[in-house]
C-alpha cells in the first residue's frame, strides 16, 4: 500500500474546508495534517507536520501575498503548492502559476478532479 499523501490546508473559507475534508473521506491515501486559517499559522505548519502539499486559498494571497508562494519554494523547495479559488479567473491561474504554484483549482470543480490535479502535481503526467 502507498504511503498517505500529507496535505496542509491553507483557508478562511468554512465551505472549502469542508470540501477539502471530504477529499480526505473518498481517498484514504489522502490526509489531511493541519487546517490553518492564516499565513502566520501555515509557515509555522509546515516545518511541523512536513506536508507533501499545501492547499492555499486565494484569500490569503489577496492582499499582495503572492510573493509568499516564491518564498515557499525557496525554504522548502520540495513542496508542492496548489492554489484554489471561486474564481475562475484566468489572470489569477497565471499570477498563482508564475508565483510559484504547482497547480490551480477552481471551487466548483469536483473532489474527483481535485484528486486528479494533486495525482499529477505530486507524480507528473501519466506515462
Amino acid at each position: 500500500m502507498s504511503q498517505a499523501v500529507r496535505i496542509l490546508i491553507a483557508s478562511t473559507d468554512k465551505n472549502s474546508t469542508a470540501f477539502f475534508l471530504e477529499l480526505e473521506e473518498q481517498n484514504p491515501r489522502h490526509q489531511i495534517v493541519r487546517l490553518c486559517e492564516t499565513i502566520s499559522d501555515m509557515n509555522s505548519a509546515i516545518p511541523e507536520v512536513f506536508p507533501d502539499i499545501v492547499l492555499i486559498s486565494l484569500d490569503l494571497l489577496h492582499s499582495g501575498n503572492w510573493s509568499l508562494l516564491t518564498e515557499l519554494k525557496t525554504f522548502f523547495p520540495t513542496l508542492k503548492i496548489i492554489v484554489f479559488s471561486s474564481d475562475r479567473s484566468p489572470v489569477f491561474l497565471k499570477t498563482a502559476l508564475n508565483a510559484g504554484a504547482n497547480g490551480f483549482f477552481s471551487a466548483g470543480n469536483d473532489v474527483g478532479e481535485l484528486i486528479d490535479l494533486i495525482d499529477l502535481v505530486l507524480h507528473g503526467p501519466p506515462r
